[in-house]
């Protein structure tokens, strides 16, 4: 299985966004997009899972290009976790077990009330299942829209953002789970992430995206202080703890 992304451009109105992208993710990889705010990270993501229509270009899953598969198709294929969404008088339990909407009919099999079960016991969600989504915190609520993702049994997982609500434990927790079930199952994921070090330590490779155009894209060996400065403007000592590259931003010397 491959996501393979051909020269994609993509524009607003008048206002061009993407910039002849092309990347590829494979089986068990989790491939991070990173840069700053306004680079397009969100859009291309809303590309590749077919939200959005690219104005040239093609984005093909397992060799077939996404805008020629059915909505049920899609939706088996690809699980999508946005920033935000609007959900109100449902319950956690029912909010997760809709990620197996594009597999079921009218009747859920006792198969698939199992998996959801699952899911959200390894989610750490268990004890919110029958709490209404307008009562849990949005860290909790974010859990929730990945464990959705994960009941879903997609081959591509795309996130943007998944950890911006949650306390450094949560994050921990969130990225070792997506990295679990990313190797477990031998799907794929991209995510966008505005934490550089939290990338570098959960994600395979890395795409640093600077005005709708990728800079440069690898795995741990882009990430120097030469690539960080021409994407975020930023001086930076790049390290190393326990074999991983950690960014630190340098201080500007202050005179009195």
């Amino acid at each position: 299985m491959a996501l393979i992304v051909q020269n994609l451009c993509f524009a607003y109105a008048k206002r061009a966004v993407l910039h002849d992208v092309s990347l590829n993710a494979g089986n068990g990889e989790i491939v991070a997009i990173i840069g700053p705010n306004g680079s397009g990270k969100t859009t291309l993501v809303k590309c590749l899972v077919g939200l959005t229509t690219a104005r040239q270009g093609t984005v093909l899953l397992d060799s077939r290009d996404i805008h020629r598969m059915s909505i049920i198709e899609r939706a088996k294929a690809i699980a999508y976790v946005p920033q935000r969404v609007e959900v109100a008088g449902m319950s956690v339990f029912d909010f997760v077990l809709l990620g197996r909407r594009p597999h079921i009919s009218w009747d859920v099999p006792a198969s698939d009330l199992e998996l959801t079960g699952n899911i959200i016991e390894y989610m750490g969600l268990k004890d919110l299942s029958f709490r209404n989504t307008d009562e849990i915190s949005g860290g909790e609520f974010q859990i929730a829209q990945i464990a959705r993702a994960l009941v879903q049994s997609p081959r591509l997982i795309a996130l943007d953002e998944p950890t911006s609500n949650l306390d450094i434990q949560n994050q921990r927790k969130v990225m070792l789970q997506i990295r679990s079930i990313v190797k477990k199952h031998g799907v794929m994921a991209i995510m966008t992430n505005h934490d550089i070090n939290l990338s570098i330590r959960y994600c395979d490779r890395f795409i640093l995206l600077k005005d709708g155009k990728i800079h440069a894209s690898g795995s741990h060996e882009i990430i120097t202080p030469r690539n960080i400065k021409a994407v975020y403007g930023l001086d930076v000592y790049v390290g190393s703890i326990n074999g991983f590259p950690v960014v630190v931003p340098l201080e500007e010397e202050t005179h009195a």
